[in-house]
Protein backbone atom coordinates (compact mmCIF):
# COMPACT_ATOMS: atom_id res chain seq x y z
CA UNK A 1 0.00 0.00 0.00
CA UNK A 2 1.00 3.65 -0.20
CA UNK A 3 -0.04 4.43 3.39
CA UNK A 4 2.95 6.39 4.66
CA UNK A 5 1.51 6.81 8.14
CA UNK A 6 1.07 3.05 8.51
CA UNK A 7 4.58 2.43 7.16
CA UNK A 8 6.05 4.95 9.60
CA UNK A 9 4.12 3.40 12.49
CA UNK A 10 5.27 -0.10 11.53
CA UNK A 11 8.88 1.07 11.30
CA UNK A 12 8.59 2.79 14.69
CA UNK A 13 7.28 -0.47 16.17
CA UNK A 14 10.20 -2.31 14.58
CA UNK A 15 12.64 0.15 16.14
CA UNK A 16 10.95 -0.34 19.52
CA UNK A 17 11.24 -4.12 19.13
CA UNK A 18 14.91 -3.75 18.23
CA UNK A 19 15.58 -1.57 21.26
CA UNK A 20 13.94 -4.18 23.46
CA UNK A 21 15.58 -7.24 21.89
CA UNK A 22 19.05 -6.24 20.75
CA UNK A 23 20.55 -5.28 24.13
CA UNK A 24 19.75 -8.79 25.42
CA UNK A 25 21.34 -10.62 22.51
CA UNK A 26 23.48 -10.19 19.46
CA UNK A 27 22.70 -7.45 16.99
CA UNK A 28 21.78 -9.01 13.63
CA UNK A 29 24.36 -8.99 10.84
CA UNK A 30 22.19 -6.68 8.79
CA UNK A 31 20.21 -4.46 11.21
CA UNK A 32 18.63 -2.42 8.41
CA UNK A 33 17.24 -5.55 6.73
CA UNK A 34 16.00 -6.80 10.11
CA UNK A 35 14.15 -3.51 10.74
CA UNK A 36 12.54 -3.50 7.30
CA UNK A 37 11.54 -7.18 7.62
CA UNK A 38 10.03 -6.53 11.06
CA UNK A 39 8.16 -3.47 9.75
CA UNK A 40 6.87 -5.47 6.76
CA UNK A 41 5.61 -8.24 9.08
CA UNK A 42 3.84 -5.64 11.23
CA UNK A 43 2.14 -4.16 8.14
CA UNK A 44 1.03 -7.63 7.02
CA UNK A 45 -0.30 -8.41 10.51
CA UNK A 46 -2.23 -5.12 10.59
CA UNK A 47 -3.76 -5.87 7.17
CA UNK A 48 -4.80 -9.32 8.39
CA UNK A 49 -6.40 -7.84 11.51
CA UNK A 50 -8.34 -5.32 9.40
CA UNK A 51 -9.51 -8.08 7.05
CA UNK A 52 -10.52 -10.31 9.97
CA UNK A 53 -12.37 -7.43 11.64
CA UNK A 54 -14.24 -6.65 8.42
CA UNK A 55 -15.17 -10.32 7.98
CA UNK A 56 -16.32 -10.54 11.61
CA UNK A 57 -18.43 -7.40 11.30
CA UNK A 58 -20.06 -8.78 8.16
CA UNK A 59 -20.88 -12.03 9.99
CA UNK A 60 -22.33 -10.13 12.94
CA UNK A 61 -24.39 -7.99 10.59
CA UNK A 62 -25.74 -11.18 8.98
CA UNK A 63 -26.60 -12.51 12.45
CA UNK A 64 -28.51 -9.29 13.18
CA UNK A 65 -30.45 -9.63 9.95
CA UNK A 66 -31.38 -13.22 10.81
CA UNK A 67 -32.38 -12.17 14.33
CA UNK A 68 -34.50 -9.33 12.96
CA UNK A 69 -36.23 -11.74 10.59
CA UNK A 70 -36.98 -14.01 13.56
CA UNK A 71 -38.22 -11.00 15.56
CA UNK A 72 -40.61 -10.11 12.75
CA UNK A 73 -42.28 -13.47 13.31
CA UNK A 74 -42.20 -13.09 17.10
CA UNK A 75 -42.54 -9.35 17.81
CA UNK A 76 -43.60 -9.96 21.44
CA UNK A 77 -40.46 -11.95 22.37
CA UNK A 78 -38.34 -9.70 24.64
CA UNK A 79 -35.33 -12.07 24.63
CA UNK A 80 -34.90 -11.63 20.87
CA UNK A 81 -34.95 -7.83 21.18
CA UNK A 82 -32.47 -8.03 24.05
CA UNK A 83 -30.08 -10.19 22.01
CA UNK A 84 -30.33 -7.72 19.16
CA UNK A 85 -29.61 -4.84 21.54
CA UNK A 86 -26.50 -6.58 22.91
CA UNK A 87 -25.20 -7.24 19.40
CA UNK A 88 -25.81 -3.63 18.43
CA UNK A 89 -23.90 -2.48 21.53
CA UNK A 90 -20.95 -4.63 20.48
CA UNK A 91 -21.08 -2.97 17.04
CA UNK A 92 -21.28 0.49 18.64
CA UNK A 93 -24.65 1.10 17.03
CA UNK A 94 -25.88 3.14 19.99
CA UNK A 95 -29.19 4.42 18.55
CA UNK A 96 -30.21 1.00 17.27
CA UNK A 97 -29.24 -0.60 20.60
CA UNK A 98 -31.32 1.98 22.45
CA UNK A 99 -34.30 1.17 20.23
CA UNK A 100 -33.91 -2.58 20.84
CA UNK A 101 -33.68 -2.19 24.62
CA UNK A 102 -36.67 0.16 24.66
CA UNK A 103 -38.66 -2.55 22.86
CA UNK A 104 -37.64 -5.06 25.53
CA UNK A 105 -38.75 -2.68 28.29
CA UNK A 106 -42.02 -2.05 26.49
CA UNK A 107 -42.64 -5.82 26.57
CA UNK A 108 -41.15 -6.42 30.04
CA UNK A 109 -40.91 -3.24 32.13
CA UNK A 110 -39.17 -5.05 34.99
CA UNK A 111 -36.22 -6.47 33.04
CA UNK A 112 -33.15 -5.10 34.86
CA UNK A 113 -30.72 -6.41 32.23
CA UNK A 114 -32.55 -4.52 29.49
CA UNK A 115 -32.43 -1.38 31.63
CA UNK A 116 -28.66 -1.77 32.01
CA UNK A 117 -28.32 -2.26 28.25
CA UNK A 118 -30.46 0.82 27.64
CA UNK A 119 -28.37 2.84 30.09
CA UNK A 120 -25.20 1.75 28.29
CA UNK A 121 -26.58 2.88 24.94
CA UNK A 122 -27.76 6.17 26.44
CA UNK A 123 -24.39 6.86 28.07
CA UNK A 124 -22.54 6.18 24.83
CA UNK A 125 -24.72 8.84 23.21
CA UNK A 126 -23.84 11.33 25.96
CA UNK A 127 -27.23 11.08 27.68
CA UNK A 128 -25.59 10.45 31.04
CA UNK A 129 -28.25 11.88 33.35
CA UNK A 130 -30.97 9.72 31.79
CA UNK A 131 -28.59 6.74 31.92
CA UNK A 132 -28.07 7.25 35.68
CA UNK A 133 -31.84 7.29 36.30
CA UNK A 134 -32.24 4.17 34.16
CA UNK A 135 -29.50 2.39 36.11
CA UNK A 136 -31.04 3.35 39.42
CA UNK A 137 -34.31 1.83 38.21
CA UNK A 138 -32.48 -1.37 37.22
CA UNK A 139 -30.74 -1.59 40.59
CA UNK A 140 -34.04 -1.00 42.33
CA UNK A 141 -35.41 -4.09 40.56
CA UNK A 142 -32.36 -6.26 41.20
CA UNK A 143 -29.77 -5.05 43.70
CA UNK A 144 -27.11 -7.64 42.83
CA UNK A 145 -26.37 -6.51 39.29
CA UNK A 146 -22.60 -6.05 38.90
CA UNK A 147 -22.84 -4.62 35.37
CA UNK A 148 -25.33 -2.05 36.61
CA UNK A 149 -23.14 -0.98 39.53
CA UNK A 150 -20.11 -0.75 37.25
CA UNK A 151 -21.95 1.35 34.67
CA UNK A 152 -23.36 3.60 37.38
CA UNK A 153 -19.91 4.22 38.85
CA UNK A 154 -18.42 4.91 35.43
CA UNK A 155 -21.15 7.38 34.45
CA UNK A 156 -21.07 9.15 37.82
CA UNK A 157 -17.30 9.49 37.45
CA UNK A 158 -17.78 11.05 34.01
CA UNK A 159 -20.31 13.43 35.49
CA UNK A 160 -17.97 14.22 38.39
CA UNK A 161 -20.57 13.00 40.87
CA UNK A 162 -18.92 9.79 42.02
CA UNK A 163 -17.59 11.22 45.29
CA UNK A 164 -20.90 12.89 46.08
CA UNK A 165 -22.93 9.67 45.64
CA UNK A 166 -20.42 7.23 47.14
CA UNK A 167 -18.39 9.23 49.66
Amino acid sequence: TRDMAAAEAALAEAFAAALAAWPRGAIPDNPEAWLFAAAKRKLIDAARRRRTAADSEAQVQLAIEELEAEMAGKPDEPDLHEQCGRIRLSLRQWNAAEKSFRQVIELDAENPHALVGLATALARQGKNEVAVETLLSALGLQHFLPAGHFQLGAILAVLGLYRNRVG
